[in-house]
C-alpha cells in the first residue's frame, strides 16, 4: 500500500516538475509514425515506393485520400504540395481533417495533372515539429488500341513463331497476358512472354493451332483491352522444320539496373528445336536462392551484393548459345543507422547523427522542426548536429533530410528535455533469508536527471565488495547480500537517491533465518521387482517453516510428495535416481538415493551340449548368460534327464564365472539337458541344450548309494540301499550283489538280487546290536560295477539302554544350573547312544527338560529362576527309548541381581522433591533395600551425587533443599545379597523460584452442620509452594483472632483439609496460604455451616424464669461433683490401672472417620471426669510426618531414623510409633 501512494506521489510530482516538456498539453514532442492511403475503401501502409496512384475516373465511392500518422498530442497538423511553401488549406481541390480512428488526412478531391506531384505532412505542438515522408501522387491512365484487324498465318511444325502484344501505355504498369481462344496461355520453357508482352512458341506443335490475343488491364482503373486476333494454322498437309540449334530471341539489356529492396527479374528466351533449356549463372559469384534453369531469374529483395554479371545459356541437342548483362544496383535515398529519439537533462550535450545512403551518392541538409538549424546553439559538422548546453526549451523534432535522383527520405528523432525531482517509487522490502544465499533488495525511483543511488547498512555506506554488489540503471539499483549469515548481515538496509532537484530515502530490513538441511537423505535400497521400497527423508529448517516435501524421479518428474517415497510393485523399468526436495518459502535442500530394482535374471541366450571325445562318461557343456536385472549372477543350474526319466535331475551347479562345464553321464542313455541362471533373487527360466548327447553301452559306473545296515529286533540285521534308476544301468542284465561278513572276520557271504526295483535284504542269526561289514555291488552283461568300494558298518536291532546315568552332582547359579554325572557301561547301552536328557521339578512340576551330547558328561540347564529350589534327574536314550533315571538330587538357584522397580514416580516442588516406588517385578531374591543417587546436570553433565539407602519396607523418599529451576537426575534401584538390580533413571526440571500462587480454578468447600472440608489445586507451573497453613474464624467475629494454622503438605494429593467442631448455621471466613522459603501467597474462603444457628437474646435484661434456671443447674453439678469426690476418696469399685492399660490400648489411628469421610470428635470415657482437649492428641498426630524435617539433619543417624519420606521419626503420646503408618497418614494429613 505504501509503495503504490509513492508511485501517485511521484507521477503527481513528475508531472507538474516537467517543465522543459509542459509549455502546453504535450510532453513531447510530435512524432510521425507513418502515412496510410486509401485502396478499395480500405486504409494500408504507404508501401516503400512512397507512390499513390489516383483513380481518374471518379467513381462513386472511391476516395482518394492520404492519411498522416501522428503519435503524441499536437497543435497543428498541415499538408504540403511539391516546393510550396504555403500549407494546403480546403477549397475545390483539398479537403483536409482528422480521422479518430486513423490520423489527419488530405483528400484530393479533383484527379487531374494539376494535383500531380509530391506531397507530404508536417505535425507541430509547442515542443517542435516533425515531418513525414514524401508521397508522390499520379494520376492513372492507359491509351487504347486502334482500329484492329485480324489475320490468319499458317505455319509448318517445329517452326518458330512470335507474336506482337503492342502494350499501350498506361500508369501504372500493364498487367498483361494472352488467350487462345477463350483459354489463358499457360507458359513454360516451349511458351514464353517478354516483359513487354510479346509472345515466343520456341516450336510449334499441332496442339498450338489457334486464334490467339493479347490483353492488357490498368491495376488501377480496372480497364482490359484486347489487341488483333491472330489465327495460326498448319494447312491440310503440313510440314515439319528439322532440328535446329537454339537462338536467343529475347535478352536483357547489357545494362540492368535493380533498385534496392524491389524485386528484379532478367529474362532470356531462346527458340530452337528440340525446345531449348536455360539455365543462369552469376560469373564470380553465387545467385541468391532461386530457380536458376527458368526463362525468368527473380531476384527478391535487391541488394547490392546483387550487383555482377548474369549469364544466361540455352542448349539443346543441336547446340548451345549465350547471352549476359551488367547487374547495376541503385538506391533511392534511405539511412544507414537512423536516429533515435532522445532525451536529455539541463546543461548536457546532445549528439545526432545523419548516416545518408543511396545511389547515386545522396545529398543531404539538416532540419530542426523543418526549417535549418540556428548556428548560435546548433553546431553542425559533416554529419553530426550537437546541442550544446541545453536548457529547458531546447525540445524539438531534428530532420535530416536526404535526397538523389529517386527521390527524397526523411530521417528525423525526438528531442526532449526532461527534470524530475529524486523520487524513490518503491524502496527495499523487508527481506527474509536463509543462511547461505545472496539476498537481494531493490529500489525503484524516477529522477531526471538519473538519480545517484547510494546503498547503507546501519546507516553506513556500502561500498562494492566481494561481500556486496550493486547493479543501478536509470529506474532502479539491486543490491546483493552475497552469502548472508545470522551474525552479520541481519539488520537494516536503506537506499538513498538524489539528483540537482532533490533526494529520498527509504529503508528495508534483512532476517536472516536457518537454512534448509536435509539431516535424514534416503537411503540407497535394494528392492526385488513386484515388491516395495520406502525411501524416507527428514530435514530442519527455520523455527516457523512450512516445510514441504516432494519426489522426483531421474527425469525430473515428481513422483510423490511427504517425508518418505513408497514405490509399489517395482519393476526393472523404474531403476534410477530418486530425489528428496525439502523445500520452504524460502530455499530447498536435495538428496538423492538410488532405488534398483532387481529380479531374478533372464533366461541364458544359449546352451550347447556334446559327448566328450576322450572320456565318454562325460558331457561338454557351453552357454551364454543373459541379462543379470541388477543383481550379479552367483551360479548357474545344469539339469539333464534320460529317455527313462519322467523329471529333470540337477546334476551340476557351475560357479558365476564359469561359462563351460563338464557333467558326468551313464553309459547306454540319451540325455537331455537344460540350464538357468542363478541370482540372490531367483532362478532365471530354464533354457533346453540345442542338441541331445547319446552315450554308448558299458559296466554300471557306480553301486548303489546309502547302504545301511539296521535291525527291528535284536537277532536280524535289515540290509538297505538306494535303487538305482535305469539310466544307470549301462547294459542289459542288470543286477545287485548284497554282500556281508561279522566285522573282525575274512569271509564274505553274498546273495544276486535280480531285480533292479528291490532295495533291502534281511540276515538272520544275530545278537543285540551286532556289527557287520556290508557291500552292494551293481553288475550287468557287460561287468561289474566299481569293486574298490569300502565297506559300510551295519548292526542287527537295539533295545533300551540297561542302566542309568550315576554320580550325578549340581552346580547352581542364579538363573541356571551345571549339571555332571558318569556315563553308563558300554555294555548297557544296548545300541548307538543319542543323547543325555536332564529333567527338573520344582515340586511335583516339571518345569525344564534339556536334551544334552553324550560327551562331554556336563550339561548346563537355564531359564530357571533365582532362589528356588529343584530336583534334578539325568536319563540317556537311544533309539528304542530312554533309561532309567538317576537318582535325584536336591538344588537351590542363588540370588540375582532384581530388575526395575515398579511404578516409580517423582513428584517435583521448587526446592524438593517426593519419590514413590513399588518393588519389582523381578526381586531375583530377597529384596535388602534400595539405593537413591540425585544429581543436579547442566547441559547433560552430570554435578555432585547425593546417594541414600533405605530399608526394604521404605517406599517414599523426600529430597530437599534443591536448586530451584535446575534438572536433576534421579536413579534408584533395588539390591539383595548378591547384586545390585537394574537402575531406572528420571530427568525432571524444578519448579522455579519465587513467591508460590494459586491455581485459577474454585475451591471447592463441602459443609455439613459441624464440619467444612476444603479442597484446591495447586498450580502446575511457575514457583511452587512447599506447604499450605489454613486458618478460619466466624465472619461476624470481626475482633477475635483466626484458629491456630492446620498444616497441609504440597505433596498431598488432592489437597483438603477437614475443619470440624463448626457451629451448625454459621458463616466462616477463613485464609489459606501457600508458602515457601521466598514468601507466601493468601487465598480468602468464605463458607457456611448447615442447620439452624443458635439463638441469641439481645435484650438488655435477664428474665428472673432463666436465672432461676442456670442456679437449678448449677446446684445439681455441686451435687454430682460432690459425690464424684467422696466415690474417688472411697476407691470402691473403681480399678484405675485397669483403666489405664485400657487407654493404653486405644488404637487412636484407627479411630473410624465420621461418615466416613471426617473424624469423629474425640471425648473422654464415661468413666473419667476430667475434661480433654479435643485438638491435643490431633496436633501430636500431625506431627508423625513432616516433608519439612530435612535428610541432610540426620545424616549420621541410623537408618531407623528416617520414615518413609525420609523425614525424622518424631514421637507422640506414649512415645511409640504407629504398626499401622499408612493408616496414620490417611486419617491425619488432613490436620498436617
Amino acid at each position: 500500500m505504501m509503495s503504490f501512494q509513492r508511485a501517485i506521489v511521484a507521477l503527481i510530482l513528475s508531472t507538474t516538475l516537467l517543465v522543459g516538456i509542459t509549455h502546453g498539453a504535450s510532453r513531447d514532442p510530435p512524432d510521425i509514425t507513418g502515412l496510410k492511403i486509401a485502396k478499395e475503401g480500405f486504409d494500408f501502409d504507404l508501401d516503400d515506393s512512397r507512390s499513390y496512384v489516383l483513380d481518374s475516373r471518379n467513381q462513386q465511392g472511391v476516395v482518394s485520400k492520404i492519411w498522416c500518422v501522428v503519435k503524441g498530442q499536437v497543435s497543428e497538423v498541415s499538408w504540403y504540395f511539391n516546393e510550396d511553401t504555403e500549407y494546403i488549406r480546403d477549397g475545390p481541390k483539398y479537403k483536409t481533417g482528422k480521422d479518430d480512428g486513423i490520423g489527419y488526412y488530405l483528400q484530393i478531391l479533383v484527379v487531374d495533372e494539376s494535383v500531380t506531384g509530391n506531397y507530404h505532412c508536417e505535425a507541430e505542438n509547442r515542443l517542435g515539429r516533425a515531418l513525414s515522408q514524401y508521397v508522390n501522387v499520379t494520376q492513372a491512365y492507359i491509351g487504347t488500341y486502334g482500329k484492329v484487324a485480324n489475320r490468319r498465318e499458317d505455319k509448318q511444325l517445329n517452326e518458330y513463331l512470335m507474336l506482337n502484344c503492342q502494350p499501350l501505355q498506361s500508369n501504372p504498369a500493364l498487367i498483361m497476358s494472352w488467350k487462345v481462344g477463350e483459354e489463358t496461355v499457360q507458359y513454360n520453357d516451349r511458351l514464353q512472354m517478354d516483359q513487354t508482352g510479346n509472345l515466343y512458341i520456341s516450336n510449334l506443335v499441332s496442339e498450338d493451332a489457334g486464334t490467339y490475343k493479347c490483353f492488357v488491364k490498368n491495376p488501377v482503373l480496372g480497364q482490359t483491352f484486347y489487341s488483333e486476333e491472330i489465327s495460326i494454322g498448319f494447312g491440310e498437309n503440313p510440314t515439319e522444320v528439322a532440328e535446329r540449334r537454339p537462338v536467343i530471341v529475347y535478352k536483357p539489356q547489357p545494362t540492368t539496373i535493380g533498385m534496392r529492396k524491389t524485386k528484379l527479374k532478367i529474362q532470356c528466351i531462346a527458340q530452337g528445336y528440340p525446345t531449348p533449356t536455360i539455365r543462369w549463372e552469376k560469373i564470380g559469384g553465387t545467385i541468391k536462392p532461386s530457380e536458376t534453369n527458368k526463362p525468368i531469374l527473380e531476384i527478391a529483395d535487391v541488394d547490392f551484393s546483387d550487383a555482377g554479371t548474369y549469364r544466361c545459356t540455352a542448349e539443346n541437342s543441336q547446340g548451345s548459345v549465350r547471352a549476359q548483362t551488367e547487374v547495376v544496383v541503385q538506391a533511392a535515398p534511405y539511412v544507414g543507422v537512423p536516429m533515435v529519439d532522445t532525451e536529455s537533462y539541463p546543461r548536457e550535450t546532445a549528439v545526432f547523427t545523419c548516416d545518408p545512403k543511396g545511389v547515386p551518392e545522396p545529398t543531404f541538409q539538416w532540419m530542426v522542426n523543418g526549417v535549418k538549424p540556428k548556428k548560435d546553439f546548433h553546431s553542425v559538422d559533416g554529419k553530426t548536429l550537437s546541442v550544446i548546453n541545453i536548457t529547458k526549451d531546447d525540445s524539438a523534432v531534428f530532420q535530416c533530410m536526404i535526397m538523389n535522383d529517386y527521390g527524397i527520405y526523411i530521417d528525423q528523432a525526438t528531442f526532449k528535455v526532461v527534470f524530475v525531482r529524486a523520487e524513490i517509487v518503491e524502496g527495499p522490502a523487508s527481506v527474509r533469508m536463509v543462511e547461505g544465499k545472496d539476498a537481494n533488495f531493490t529500489c525503484q525511483f524516477i529522477g531526471k536527471p538519473p538519480p545517484i543511488v547510494t546503498w547503507k547498512y546501519k546507516n553506513t555506506k556500502i561500498v562494492p565488495d566481494t561481500k556486496y554488489s550493486i547493479t543501478t540503471g536509470d529506474e532502479n539499483s539491486m543490491l546483493t547480500v552475497r552469502t548472508v549469515s545470522i551474525a552479520g548481515d541481519a539488520g537494516e538496509y536503506s537506499c538513498y537517491v538524489e539528483n540537482d532537484f532533490g533526494n529520498d530515502d527509504v529503508m528495508g530490513s534483512l532476517t536472516v533465518l536457518q537454512n534448509t538441511v536435509i539431516t535424514q537423505p534416503p537411503s540407497p535400497s535394494n528392492v526385488e521387482e513386484g515388491n516395495s521400497v520406502t525411501l524416507n527423508c527428514r530435514a530442519n529448517a527455520y523455527s516457523d517453516a512450512s516445510l514441504v516435501y516432494t519426489w522426483e524421479d531421474d527425469q525430473g518428474v515428481e513422483v510423490a510428495q511427504g517425508n518418505s517415497f513408497t514405490l509399489t510393485n517395482a519393476a526393472l523399468a523404474n531403476t534410477g535416481t530418486y530425489t528428496c526436495i525439502a523445500s520452504t518459502d524460502l530455499d530447498e535442500d536435495r538428496a538423492t538415493a538410488l532405488i534398483t530394482v532387481q529380479a531374478r535374471p533372464g533366461p541364458l541366450t544359449s546352451v550347447d551340449a556334446i559327448l566328450d571325445t576322450r572320456n565318454k562318461n562325460k558331457a561338454n557343456l557351453e552357454w551364454e548368460a543373459g541379462p543379470e536385472h541388477n543383481s550379479r549372477i552367483t551360479g548357474f543350474i545344469i539339469q539333464a534327464r534320460t529317455a527313462f526319466d519322467s523329471e529333470w535331475t540337477e546334476v551340476k551347479r557351475p560357479e558365476s564365472n564359469h561359462l563351460t562345464a563338464k557333467v558326468d553321464v551313464n553309459p547306454g542313455n540319451t540325455y537331455s539337458f537344460r540350464m538357468a541362471a542363478v541370482n540372490d533373487i531367483g532362478t532365471s527360466d530354464f533354457v533346453d541344450a540345442s542338441s541331445t548327447v547319446d552315450t554308448p553301452s558299458g559296466p554300471p559306473r557306480t553301486n548303489p548309494q546309502n547302504v545301511a545296515g539296521s535291525g527291528q529286533s535284536t537277532d536280524t540285521m535289515t540290509i538297505t540301499w538306494d535303487q538305482m534308476d535305469q539310466s544307470q544301468h549301462g547294459a542289459s542284465g542288470f543286477k545287485y550283489i548284497v554282500m556281508w561278513r561279522r566285522t573282525g572276520q575274512d569271509d564274505w557271504m553274498n546273495v544276486t538280487i535280480d531285480d533292479y526295483t528291490t532295495t533291502e535284504y534281511s540276515v538272520d542269526g544275530a545278537t543285540t546290536y551286532e556289527s557287520f561289514d556290508i557291500k552292494v555291488i551293481a553288475v550287468n552283461d557287460q561287468g561289474k560295477g566299481p569293486e574298490d568300494e569300502q565297506p559300510v558298518i551295519g548292526h542287527s536291532g537295539e533295545a533300551k539302554p540297561g542302566a542309568a546315568p550315576t554320580d550325578v552332582t549340581v552346580d547352581p547359579n542364579p538363573t541356571s544350573i551345571r549339571v555332571n554325572w558318569t556315563a553308563i557301561p558300554k555294555d548297557k547301552e544296548n545300541g548307538k547312544l543319542l543323547r543325555t536328557k536332564i529333567f527338573v521339578k520344582q515340586g511335583l512340576i516339571q518345569v525344564a527338560s534339556t536334551t544334552c551330547p553324550n560327551e562331554p558328561t556336563s550339561c548346563v540347564v537355564g531359564d530357571l529362576k533365582p532362589n528356588t529350589n529343584y530336583e534334578v534327574t539325568v536319563g540317556v536314550e537311544n533309539s528304542k527309548g530312554l533309561s532309567p533315571s538317576s537318582t535325584s538330587v536336591s538344588t537351590t538357584t542363588t540370588e540375582g541381581a532384581p530388575g526395575q522397580v515398579q511404578n516409580f514416580m517423582v513428584t517435583v516442588l521448587s526446592d524438593r522433591m517426593k519419590l514413590t516406588w513399588a518393588d519389582p517385578l523381578k526381586p531375583n531374591g530377597v529384596i535388602r533395600g534400595f539405593n537413591i543417587v540425585y544429581n543436579k546436570i547442566n547441559a547433560q553433565v552430570a554435578g555432585e551425587d547425593i546417594a541414600v539407602t533405605l530399608s526394604a519396607d521404605t517406599y517414599k523418599f523426600v529430597a530437599k533443599n534443591l536448586d530451584p529451576g535446575e534438572t536433576y537426575a534421579i536413579y534408584i534401584k533395588a539390591f539383595t545379597n548378591a547384586a545390585p538390580g537394574e537402575v531406572t533413571k528420571r530427568e525432571l526440571t524444578m519448579r522455579p523460584k519465587g513467591k508460590p500462587t494459586f491455581n485459577t480454578g474454585t475451591i471447592d468447600i463441602n459443609t455439613s452442620d459441624n464440619e467444612a472440608i476444603v479442597v484446591w489445586k495447586a498450580n502446575t507451573e511457575g514457583p511452587a509452594a512447599s506447604t499450605f497453613l489454613i486458618s478460619y474464624k466466624r465472619a461476624d467475629d470481626d475482633d477475635g483472632d483466626y484458629s491456630k494454622p492446620i498444616e497441609v503438605s504440597a505433596f498431598q494429593n488432592p489437597l483438603s483439609v477437614e475443619l470440624v467442631d463448626l457451629d451448625p448455621g454459621t458463616k466462616y471466613k477463613g485464609i489459606i496460604k501457600a508458602v515457601n522459603d521466598e514468601g507466601y501467597t493468601i487465598k480468602e474462603i468464605e463458607f457456611k455451616t448447615g442447620g439452624v444457628a443458635k439463638s441469641t437474646n439481645t435484650g438488655s435484661t435477664i428474665q428472673p424464669w432463666l436465672i432461676a434456671m442456670i442456679c437449678i443447674v448449677l446446684l445439681l453439678v455441686l451435687v454430682l461433683l460432690l459425690l464424684c469426690f467422696i466415690r474417688s476418696q472411697k476407691g470402691g469399685k473403681y480399678n484405675v490401672s485397669d483403666k489405664e492399660d485400657a487407654l493404653r490400648q486405644l488404637d487412636l489411628e484407627a479411630t473410624p472417620l465420621k461418615d466416613q469421610n471426617g473424624f469423629t470428635e474425640y471425648s473422654p470415657t464415661d468413666d473419667s471426669c476430667e475434661e480433654k482437649d479435643p485438638l491435643k492428641n490431633l496436633e501430636s498426630a500431625g506431627n508423625d510426618e513432616s516433608d519439612d524435617d530435612s535428610l541432610a539433619d540426620y545424616a549420621e543417624g541410623g537408618g531407623d531414623q528416617f520414615n518413609e519420606d525420609g523425614s525424622f521419626i518424631n514421637e507422640y503420646g506414649d512415645n511409640r510409633r504407629s504398626n499401622d503408618k499408612e493408616s496414620s497418614n490417611a486419617a491425619y494429613n488432613t490436620f498436617v
